[in-house]
């Protein structure tokens, strides 16, 4: 399998995974939740739920960096801004769903999972490989 670099990903590709995977959460967010989820998370330090959030974030975060393909500081605070209205849209759409609740804790798991996107793809947006599929050939 070759690698490319995340520039040579086409634009529709990149738009396409970053707005698939927030549909996804959206998605995820509204519909009725199984049973509760463990309370303990990793380390006993936080609700699984919470992890849960921080992950999703990170992931819709960096993908909207992908599709962008984000390098200037401007660009990275309009992604963390977008990304954090998002949830917090999200949360306060759940408030007037009868089976899900609105938590101020989950926007805020949602903002860390920003930030640590938003490091990761600094760390690594110049040197990101791609790994090359048929989409591209």
């Amino acid at each position: 399998m070759d690698l490319v670099r995340a520039s040579e990903v086409p634009a529709p590709t990149r738009y396409t995974l970053a707005g698939g995977f927030a549909v996804a959460v959206a998605l995820a967010s509204i519909l009725h939740a199984p049973d509760p989820i463990a309370n303990d998370g990793p380390l006993g330090l936080l609700r699984v739920d919470k992890w849960i959030h921080v992950g999703s974030y990170a992931l819709l975060t960096y993908l909207l960096a992908f599709a962008v393909l984000a390098e200037r500081a401007r660009v990275f605070v309009v992604i963390a801004l977008a990304s954090v209205a998002f949830g917090g849209g999200v949360e306060i759409v759940q408030s007037t769903i009868p089976w899900r609740t609105m938590e101020f804790a989950d926007v805020v798991a949602n903002s860390a999972g920003t930030v640590v996107a938003i490091g990761a793809w600094r760390a690594t947006w110049a040197t990101e490989p791609v790994a090359r599929s048929s989409l591209s050939d």
